[in-house]
């Protein structure tokens, strides 16, 4: 489950608000939600923060708020696909998991490019 933290997103059991800082990543999942397979999306980071402001033309329906978002659910699939996937008992290298989260991403874009265009667009969701 991909949530927005702050205004946006509550905790689906306690149902309190979940804030982060600017200073925490863009994507989080906290040690309470592993277990829970919770992943949020940080609305304080600094680029959240803009394309979530109104006031400066953007917002959740703006088109930047979408592809920030899909970029964001990326880095949250490539973080599951490296965390959990086939070389998930290796111990790689600060070089190697670079090398590997840019091939994931690689991987996934031009799907979501594809598939995801009118979203992109319009904020209409493809059909299933």
């Amino acid at each position: 489950m991909v949530l927005v933290s702050g205004e946006f997103g509550r905790d689906p059991d306690t149902k309190e608000p979940v804030y982060f800082s600017g200073d925490d990543p863009p994507v989080w999942q906290r040690a309470q939600d592993a277990d829970r397979n919770i992943w949020w999306i940080n609305s304080a980071a600094p680029l959240a923060r803009l394309y979530l402001d109104t006031g400066k033309g953007y917002g959740f329906e703006s088109r930047e708020w979408r592809m920030y978002h899909l970029e964001r659910y990326i880095d949250i699939i490539v973080q599951i696909a490296l965390r959990y996937g086939p070389s998930e008992r290796e111990s790689l290298s600060a070089s190697e998991w670079i090398l590997q989260w840019g091939a994931k991403v690689a991987e996934i874009q031009p799907a979501a490019a594809a598939d995801l265009t009118e979203f992109i667009a319009t904020g209409e969701l493809p059909k299933v």
